[in-house]
């Protein structure tokens, strides 16, 4: 562990410390977490899913945990890595907040908000003034506390050190934000979604026995994930498709290993639907403060099921239990989908924030390294990975760990 004695110009002093592992992070743990409820981000960013995520996704990277304390305790965690990358001839050293890459979460920053600017000098002056990195990448970072305009402005304050800042990407992320009863949520998404809905239960109400559970307890949590593993898979396979699971690498292991430590810490939540005791819809969630994180959903497929809409019946059920439960938030992930948004979703912009180091010839390579990762994106990914391989059985095969590290 080490001490950077460096302050914000104008700011009260922080106390700014390096450590290089979780072990030595281990009595921050509690004050890690309590600053995360305190700073309103995720539970991308707890202590526990930025160890889990290190373990699965660090080899041949360098953590860097900057914390920043003042006399009141922990104001500020900056959970990052640093990597060398290549896109065909063109090299680049990179920082980025852990959890940038391979699983597909938020990383909206953990810090209490008057402090931002001096903690995000901290990081500046480290990692593109200390560290060297061409590129310094914040994100993806969405929602009320993405805080997108207050990191960029970092940019400008550190004119000397940073040449170029920029905000990437075009995608969004969807949020239910929960009041009232269920039946005022009835109300809210209009007749027509709320008819489609009630036709749906009834439908399968008059060939099946119908119950609705929600399982918690830790002992079945390991189980009922291999359950949810399999309904997913087959959903995808009917696709042509490997699903979740097949497609990121390392992401069977690393959500087995969330689903046992966080499920310890009663975080974990499976929202299932039942016809006869066979589980038709099920949806992997997590939850933190009073909010529910919607992973991933699974769900029977075939001509006497796919006319119940169970996507859209998950859903809705799950947004009644969470209101039952007291949450106030649904957190509903990556991309646009119109049923989300039907359904009362409220999609906020999904942006990386890129800073690029001041210095001879580094924002030519940074550029030219964009331009080649976008050819990769190109003809790898939107033309191989996506229309390629669903036909062609045989190149069916997780992503590249070159195409995930590489594009942003």
């Amino acid at each position: 562990m080490s001490q950077i004695d460096v302050t914000a110009p104008g700011s009260a002093p922080l106390t700014v410390r390096l450590l290089n592992s979780f072990e030595a992070a281990e009595s921050l743990r509690l004050e890690w977490d309590n600053l995360v409820l305190k700073s309103g981000v995720d539970v991308y960013q707890t202590f526990d899913w930025c160890r889990l995520w290190w373990k699965h996704y660090g080899e041949r990277r360098q953590l860097h945990l900057l914390t920043c304390s003042n006399n009141d305790g922990l104001v500020g965690v900056f959970p990052a890595f640093t990597e060398t990358l290549w896109c065909g001839p063109v090299r680049i050293s990179a920082a980025k907040l852990i959890g940038f890459d391979f699983t597909l979460q938020l990383c909206n920053l953990p810090v209490v908000s008057e402090f931002l600017p001096e903690v995000m000098h901290h990081a500046a002056q480290y990692f593109l003034g200390g560290q060297r990195c061409d590129v310094l990448l914040l994100g993806p970072l969405s929602g009320p506390a993405a805080r997108i305009d207050e990191i960029v402005s970092t940019g400008k304050r550190e004119h000397g050190l940073i040449e170029t800042s920029a905000v990437i990407g075009q995608s969004c992320n969807t949020y239910f934000h929960l009041s009232g009863t269920f039946e005022d949520y009835l109300k809210a998404i209009g007749k027509q979604q709320r008819g489609n809905y009630n036709r749906s239960l009834t439908q399968l109400a008059k060939s099946h026995r119908v119950t609705f559970d929600v399982v918690t307890q830790c002992h079945q949590l390991a189980d009922e994930f291999e359950a949810f593993r399999s309904l997913h898979e087959t959903q995808w396979k009917l696709e042509g498709k490997l699903g979740h699971f097949g497609d990121w690498p390392k992401s069977l292991d690393f959500y087995r290993d969330i689903v046992q430590v966080l499920g310890g810490r009663q975080m974990v939540s499976f929202h299932r639907i039942l016809a006869d005791d066979q589980v038709v819809s099920s949806q992997l969630c997590y939850t933190f403060g009073g909010t529910v994180y919607w992973r991933l959903p699974a769900r029977v497929c075939g001509a006497q099921w796919d006319k119940l809409s169970f996507g859209r019946m998950g859903l809705i059920k799950m947004i009644e239990a969470s209101m039952i439960e007291g949450r106030h938030t649904i957190e509903g992930g990556r991309e646009h989908y119109a049923y989300k948004v039907q359904l009362g979703g409220r999609e906020w912009p999904l942006r990386t924030v890129q800073f690029v180091r001041r210095g001879w010839g580094v924002s030519l390579r940074v550029r030219c390294f964009r331009c080649l990762a976008s050819l990769l994106n190109l003809v790898y990914y939107k033309i191989l990975f996506v229309r390629v391989a669903p036909r062609v059985p045989m190149l069916q095969r997780p992503l590249w760990s070159a195409w995930i590290r590489c594009t942003w």
